[in-house]
């Protein structure tokens, strides 16, 4: 029985090493991106970020921040997804297992923390703009669930795309909803890039462990389209 555990544990980190070889430009692009942050976060104290994202507020990036940040609520990308349930309905559980989750690791160790929200941490600072209509929280900071849960999606998005483009601008849609939470004041830097580690964490290994026992192939074809290759494959 423990050999059996050790060998699905091998097959499972070779599995792993396969998906990150596979989609190299991806992943080499997010751990560039999070050396150049965590280099940011290393050289500047707790919030100062936010004097300069305060520098940039304007009536047009409230209107489109406001409103885009919603992709990183997961509600928002399950609706959205919906139609997968009649075409893709595997995919849609994948997206619906990394999805869940990130989302109770994150919760988990919002608890845990408990770190306060910047409305909180700047409460003697008055200065700072806020977009009209976006209701500011206190509690629960670190770590962003609105990025962990967009980073987990981006991630399973790229694994099964076969364009690197399209897995580049998959990042930069993950930064521009990361920095959605920051820019109206919910979370800080230190929030969101621990967010997206974690997004992209869970999505990567939920998406090899799955790979190891199901091809891509299972992933991208329909339940009709699937059953039938299982039929025709039984007859031949």
């Amino acid at each position: 029985m423990k050999a059996n555990n050790v060998s699905h544990i091998a097959l499972a980190r070779t599995k792993l090493m396969e998906v990150l070889r596979e989609k190299k430009v991806f992943f080499l692009s997010l751990f560039a991106l999070w050396l150049v942050v965590g280099a940011v976060l290393l050289s500047i104290p707790h919030g100062d970020e936010f004097y300069l994202f305060d520098s940039i507020h304007c009536p047009y990036l409230d209107l489109f921040f406001k409103y885009n940040t919603y992709l990183g609520d997961g509600l928002v990308q399950a609706l959205v997804l919906l139609p997968l349930l009649l075409f893709r309905i595997r995919l849609y559980g994948l997206f619906l297992l990394a999805h869940l989750s990130s989302g109770a690791f994150v919760q988990i160790f919002k608890r845990i923390f408990d770190m306060p929200r910047p409305s909180a941490f700047f409460s003697n600072v008055h200065f700072f703009q806020t977009v009209e209509g976006v209701a500011l929280y206190s509690k629960h900071s670190f770590p962003s669930g609105h990025t962990a849960s967009i980073f987990a999606l981006i991630t399973l998005l790229a694994l099964i795309s076969k364009s690197r483009a399209i897995s580049i601008l998959l990042i930069l849609l993950g930064v521009v909803i990361a920095f959605s939470r920051m820019y109206l004041l919910q979370h800080f830097l230190l929030d969101v890039y621990f967010g997206s580690i974690i997004g992209v964490g869970f999505s990567t290994i939920i998406y090899a462990y799955y790979f190891r026992n199901k091809s891509l192939d299972v992933l991208t074809k329909s339940m009709r389209e699937y059953y039938l290759s299982k039929r025709k494959a039984k007859y031949e």
